[in-house]
């Protein structure tokens, strides 16, 4: 088999996508029946900065921090003093497999960082999502409505 490589740049579909960077994006969040429409737009990367890292600051947040419960996740908070929100993602120890783990990881992020821009700032956070069916709708509806019950969300 041969190979035949060429200069020419190309684009993929991913990177077009990440060129749309201010698109506006709607995110339909259905709770009890009715549908609220939530116009986000896209806040950027999801920096070390803003990354709970170390396990003292995690056992404390586990500790002491506020609880907030909705059925499938857990959010944990404390203020912190910064212009900015720190947060950590965990799992329970019998969330499946490695492949499951980082999906679920990965759709948490995304979650947050599009409602990152909506979100009071000066917390350290600790979103827990326990096993279920996984979808980035389901997982953006838990997110928004920890935040709401936790009076964090602004406007």
């Amino acid at each position: 088999t041969r190979w035949s490589f060429s200069s020419k740049k190309t684009t993929c579909k991913r990177s077009l996508q990440a060129n749309s960077f201010w698109r506006k994006e709607t995110i339909l969040i259905s709770r009890t029946e009715r549908k609220r429409e939530i116009s986000l737009c896209k806040t950027g990367r999801f920096t070390r900065s803003e990354r709970v890292k170390r396990s003292e600051e995690i056992r404390n947040l586990f500790k002491n921090g506020e609880r907030i419960t909705i059925h499938g996740a857990k959010l944990f908070l404390i203020p912190n003093n910064l212009e900015k929100n720190r947060i950590a993602f965990a799992l329970p120890r019998n969330f499946g497999n490695a492949v499951e783990r980082n999906r679920c990881k990965r759709l948490s992020r995304e979650a947050y960082r599009k409602l990152k821009a909506h979100i009071k700032k000066g917390f350290d956070m600790i979103f827990l999502v326990y096993p279920g069916s996984d979808s980035y709708q389901k997982r953006c509806a838990m997110f928004y409505t920890l935040v709401q019950k936790a009076g964090i969300l602004e406007g």
